[in-house]
């Protein structure tokens, strides 16, 4: 007869202790982790964690760990849900997001859930500005669309170069989508061109098909047409 290693242990004596077993695997009901059949200690080693404690207490208590843990999961996920509603009514609202550590605005959302950190609000606006993004790709792949392009400056003087975007296909009637917004540092017919063509590849990426590039639209200055024309 073979002889078994020291390591191993015998599954009808780990199922008499610790419970049953399904196929070659343990499963500890507690705390919903899965074992394979074979080495004894990570088991051994689990049953020592403070999590399978806690959860043993819990049980012995009368209390379900697992339903915890899933009012522990749908808590977190209003408070996700909050957090994600209150940050869109700061941007469309233009109220910075540090403003959500005022404390007038902390005790105001206090009295109904925790207040996000303003390093919370900034997470959130950045994956939301990444899904928008990817909604607008959506519906500007595959079709003939229009770009605007204007230059200003702001109150620094610095040359800011805003490019929208949208559809031409007889149905769009709404604003067009912002894409992209950057300092140009200098504004010549040279660096708007390469800024329209930078944030068209950066949105729609392999996508881009330039000659569905149809409109381009923008003010009378000199640098600005001579753009559209190198567009070409």
């Amino acid at each position: 007869m073979p002889k078994h290693s020291k390591y191993l242990f015998c599954p009808n004596d780990i199922i008499l202790e610790f419970g049953g077993a399904k196929k070659k695997t343990f499963f500890s009901k507690l705390c919903s982790v899965v074992f394979e059949q074979g080495r004894k200690s990570p088991l051994r080693a689990h049953v020592e964690t403070v999590k399978h404690k806690k959860n043993l207490q819990l049980n012995e208590e009368g209390r379900n760990p697992r339903q915890q843990m899933l009012n522990m999961s749908t808590a977190e996920n209003k408070h996700s849900n909050f957090a994600q509603a209150l940050c869109k009514a700061f941007v469309t609202a233009n109220i910075p997001l540090t403003k959500v550590e005022h404390p007038s605005v902390v005790e105001l959302i206090q009295e109904h859930v925790t207040a996000p950190s303003r390093w919370t609000m900034t997470r959130i606006m950045e994956q939301e500005c990444q899904n928008l993004l990817a909604e607008i790709k959506t519906r500007l792949t595959g079709k003939s669309i229009f770009v605007a392009v204007d230059e200003t400056t702001d109150r620094t003087g610095r040359a800011m170069c805003a490019i929208l975007a949208g559809p031409l296909d007889g149905k769009f009637l709404q604003w067009p989508f912002l894409i992209d917004l950057a300092d140009i540092v200098r504004a010549n017919n040279q660096t708007v061109q390469q800024f329209v063509m930078s944030a068209l590849f950066k949105l729609l990426g392999d996508a881009l098909e330039y000659q569905e590039i149809r409109l381009f639209l923008t003010d009378g200055a000199a640098y600005c047409l001579k753009a559209g024309r190198d567009l070409k």
